[in-house]
Formats: structure tokens, C-alpha cells, sequence
């Protein structure tokens, strides 16, 4: 129970770090306003004005979802897992009593938090820019289904590979570009002859969602999801036995 007590506490501590940081702020700004330039040309159809209803607003946030929060949870995976190394005292770390396990899912609980936080930021914009536009329907549950929920789960899927490559990689630089490539690369994979999604990693059919039909079956989506979570645990667990505790001299 102690063990669980200090993990929630160093996640408060890696939370505050990235939210403190310049890199983290700069990346969010330049997040918002490309988010805040898509609002405003997304509402118009064929050159016709059309209401800023939630769906839209949440259409434009996937432009966010996709840059801002993805690179921050990429860059900040790597700094999280050296960051004792980084300041310099991974020595002092290295020799307290706090088992690896706590101090790998402070990691990812922080990253979690983050990724919370800029889900909420896609949501606030969203609804300012309505109530700014005269629209005051505001579906909150349809922000939450699909933010906090549906998107949620995606961006945890890379949360959980982000991890593992940082911990092999020592060097967080080398694993965000390392990230970036594999992000980028996934979906063209089918020219290699990798057509099959389940060989793709965080690939699978998507979701949509209309006025009329809600978001129909997410039933296909759900099982992807689940699949590719499952792996990205057991590749958590395959980090939790590269975790470098001391100084090693050997490969074993």
C-alpha cells in the first residue's frame, strides 16, 4: 500500500514537471492555435455557413489529438524514464528502498494525467468557440464519450509503446524520433505487403459518429483497441525487466 502511495505521489511530481516545462507549454500553444485556425475554417460546407455543432468541434480537435498530444507524450515518455539520469542523481534514486515497478508506473500514470489534461484543453476550446459563434448546445457527453473514452484509448495504446521504446533506447531524443518514424511509417506498411491491421501497430477500423446514428457499432473499434492495449501492457512488462537500476556490467 506504501508502494502505491509513493507511485501516485512521484506521478503528481512527473506531472508537474511536464507541466512546468517550456518544451511541454511551446507544444500546447502552437497545439492550440493550429486547433483554434481549424474551428474557424470548419464551419463552412461548400462555401455555406453552417452551425459549430459538437461533432465539428471535436472533427477539429483531432488535429490537436494527432500533433500536439502525441509528440508530447512521446518526447515526455523519454524524458520521464531518464529524467533522474538527466539531473543527474539516478545514483541516489537508484539506491532507495522504492521497488522498479513503482517507479515505471509513475511514469506512465503521469503520462496518462497529461494526456487527460490536453483531452481536456480539445473539450474547453471546443465549447468556448461555441458559446463565441451564439451556440449553447453544448453535448457534453458527447465530448466525453468521445475524448475522454474512444480517443482516450488511443492515445494510451502509444502512451504504453512510448514507455518500452524509452526504456531501451537510452537516449530520449533518439526515442522520440524513433517514435515519430514508427507513427508515421504504421499506416504504410501495406506497401511493404503488411495489409493485415493486427500486424499495424494502434491500426484498425476507426469510428464516426453522425447526428443521426450516434456512432453506429463500435464493437469492431472496441476489440482493436483492447487487442492492441493488451500488447502494449505486455511490452510494459517486458520494460519493467530492462529497467537499469545501478550501474550494469553485463548484458544480463
Amino acid at each position: 500500500i506504501q508502494n502505491l502511495k509513493t507511485m501516485w505521489k512521484l506521478s503528481n511530481i512527473d506531472f508537474k514537471y511536464i507541466f512546468k516545462s517550456w518544451p511541454f507549454i511551446s507544444i500546447v500553444l502552437v497545439g492550440v492555435l493550429l486547433l483554434l485556425v481549424t474551428l474557424f475554417n470548419i464551419g463552412e460546407i461548400f462555401g455555406t455557413k453552417t452551425l459549430p455543432v459538437t461533432w465539428q468541434m471535436l472533427g477539429g480537435g483531432r488535429i490537436f489529438g494527432r500533433l500536439a498530444i502525441n509528440i508530447c507524450t512521446f518526447l515526455y515518455a523519454g524524458m520521464l524514464v531518464h529524467r533522474a539520469s538527466i539531473s543527474r542523481i539516478n545514483h541516489l534514486v537508484d539506491s532507495t528502498a522504492i521497488p522498479n515497478w513503482t517507479l515505471l508506473f509513475s511514469k506512465v500514470i503521469a503520462l496518462i494525467k497529461m494526456q487527460l489534461v490536453l483531452l481536456s484543453v480539445i473539450m474547453i476550446s471546443g465549447m468556448l468557440f461555441q458559446a463565441y459563434k451564439g451556440y449553447y448546445n453544448f453535448e457534453i457527453g458527447h465530448y466525453i464519450t468521445e475524448l475522454f473514452f474512444l480517443d482516450f484509448l488511443n492515445l494510451l495504446v502509444w502512451a504504453l509503446l512510448s514507455i518500452f521504446i524509452q526504456t531501451l533506447i537510452r537516449n530520449p531524443y533518439l526515442g522520440l524520433f524513433v517514435m515519430l518514424v514508427i507513427s508515421i511509417g504504421m499506416p504504410f506498411l501495406s506497401l511493404a505487403g503488411i495489409e493485415l491491421s493486427i500486424f499495424k501497430y494502434n491500426e484498425g477500423p476507426g469510428y464516426s459518429y453522425s447526428d443521426m446514428n450516434g456512432y453506429g457499432v463500435l464493437t469492431p473499434y472496441l476489440f482493436y483497441k483492447i487487442y492492441w492495449i493488451l500488447c502494449g501492457l505486455l511490452m510494459l512488462s517486458i520494460s519493467f525487466l530492462f529497467w537499469i537500476r545501478g550501474i550494469p556490467n553485463s548484458l544480463l
